[in-house]
């Protein structure tokens, strides 16, 4: 009886993260110490929401696209999704991963945006951006 507990309980815990963890499905980040140090910070905080598309919000969200363009250039679609899963906004030409602190049907004001953009299915350009909307 008490397993049949410790189980549902456990259950019970588990159904109630929201943000279930994403990491990456590739290496193709190896070469370089720089490049090697993204994939750490993706395996370690990439949360995506289980329900809305958003990820889960972390200190260096930010600073991403700025610290680790040159990881980013010239990489495939399929190989951005191999490393950071399927986008949020997904168009012809560009990929948003959406970062906040809650998701929801009732959005939080305050989020954060990964931006890559694409030419030709490769990538030419990465940017973060940051939206406070004063409500």
């Amino acid at each position: 009886m008490i397993r049949y507990l410790a189980f549902f309980c456990m259950i019970l815990l588990s159904c109630n993260n929201k943000f279930v963890r994403q990491p990456s499905k590739s290496d193709i980040l190896d070469v370089t110490p720089e490049c090697q140090d993204l994939m750490k910070v993706v395996n370690e905080n990439w949360y995506k929401h289980r329900k809305y598309p958003c990820h889960k919000e972390f200190p260096q969200v930010f600073t991403l696209a700025n610290q680790y363009q040159k990881c980013f250039l010239g990489l495939h679609k399929a190989d951005i999704i191999m490393m950071l899963g399927e986008p949020d906004v997904k168009t012809a030409t560009k990929f948003e991963y959406i970062f906040r602190r809650k998701c929801g049907k009732n959005k939080s004001a305050d989020y954060s945006k990964l931006i890559i953009q694409f030419k030709s299915n490769s990538v030419v350009g990465v940017e973060s951006e940051l939206h406070s909307l004063i409500e």
